[in-house]
C-alpha cells in the first residue's frame, strides 16, 4: 500500500508470496482444531472437557511487510472459558491450564501470549 493505495502490480520483481498454514494440532496438544468449511472457521475439539486446551498453530510466511487480520468468535463461558494468541515466534503451552483454587489459569507464562 502506498498511501492507501495497492501498488502490488507495480512492484519491483514481481507479486511477492505471501501465504500461510495451519497446523490443527500441535505436538504434544491433547486436542486440537478442525476446519468447519461451512463457516470458514477452525472449531476446537475439547468442546466440553474440562480444564483442556485446543492449540494451533499459524504458519505466516510473507515476502513482504503486509496487515494481518484474523477473524475469530469466541463462544465461552463466563470465567471458565477463553480465547488467547501467542506471541509471533513464541511457542505456547500445549497442556492448556494449571487447576487453581478459583478455576484455572494459563499453565505458560502469560507474557508468551
Amino acid at each position: 500500500m502506498d498511501n492507501g493505495v495497492d501498488i502490488t502490480s507495480q512492484l519491483a520483481g514481481g507479486t511477492p508470496s505471501n501465504t500461510y498454514t495451519v497446523t490443527n494440532k500441535v505436538a504434544d496438544a491433547s486436542y486440537g482444531f478442525e476446519f468447519n468449511s461451512s463457516t470458514g472457521y477452525y472449531v476446537s475439539t475439547n468442546d466440553g472437557v474440562s480444564k483442556s486446551a485446543s492449540v494451533a498453530r499459524l504458519n505466516l510466511n510473507f515476502e513482504s511487510d503486509c496487515l494481518v487480520t484474523i477473524t475469530y468468535i469466541n463462544y465461552a463461558e463466563a470465567n471458565y472459558d477463553y480465547g488467547m494468541f501467542g506471541k509471533l515466534d513464541t511457542e505456547v503451552a500445549t497442556d492448556g491450564l494449571t487447576a487453581g483454587s478459583n478455576g484455572s489459569s494459563p499453565s505458560d507464562s502469560l507474557s508468551n501470549y
